[in-house]
């Protein structure tokens, strides 16, 4: 496992970067949730929201054909959502149309979607934005169960493995 993750970043400024972790790593597997950072970011017109949203899912699609280009498989997760009201949740109206922008580029571009963003509002903090420790804990479920569903396959038959002595 290698974290690649800056605290604070915006997917846009972590493109230019994303090659260099994916090398250093020696990356089999990107699990890639992005994007937060950029959707809070102060709003300053003409930055509307839909030029927010796409500009960042065009970042976010640029590390996941970075990745390609490097036969790295991508999972990459929907945004949680955020608490109205909370000091932190600053686009909890951008996050269902954005969400809905990762599963569209996902689809063009063989990357797979985990469903972050079907985390349950009683598992964000009070700060609106991040997820409690029992979301943590769920965020880490759903993405092993996503892992599970695409890697694991069931072993063999027992009776497949016993020679017959012919």
């Amino acid at each position: 496992m290698y974290n690649a993750g800056w605290a604070g970043r915006q997917a846009r400024e972590d493109v230019g970067r994303f090659d260099d972790a994916i090398s250093d790593s020696a990356a089999e597997l990107v699990l890639l949730l992005e994007g937060v950072n950029d959707l809070n970011a102060p709003r300053i017109p003409p930055d509307g929201d839909n030029t927010r949203i796409r500009a960042t899912v065009d970042a976010l699609e640029e590390m996941v054909k970075a990745a390609g280009r490097r036969n790295v498989p991508v999972m990459i997760g929907t945004l949680p959502p955020q608490r109205p009201g909370g000091p932190k949740a600053g686009s909890v109206d951008l996050v269902p149309a954005f969400n809905a922008a990762v599963r569209e580029m996902a689809a063009k571009k063989g990357a797979e979607v985990v469903d972050v963003g079907s985390l349950p509002l009683s598992l964000i903090g009070t700060d609106g934005l991040h997820p409690s420790e029992a979301g943590y804990q769920r965020m880490a479920e759903i993405w092993m169960e996503a892992i599970r569903a695409r890697f694991e396959r069931a072993p063999a038959p027992a009776s497949a493995l016993i020679p017959t002595g012919r």
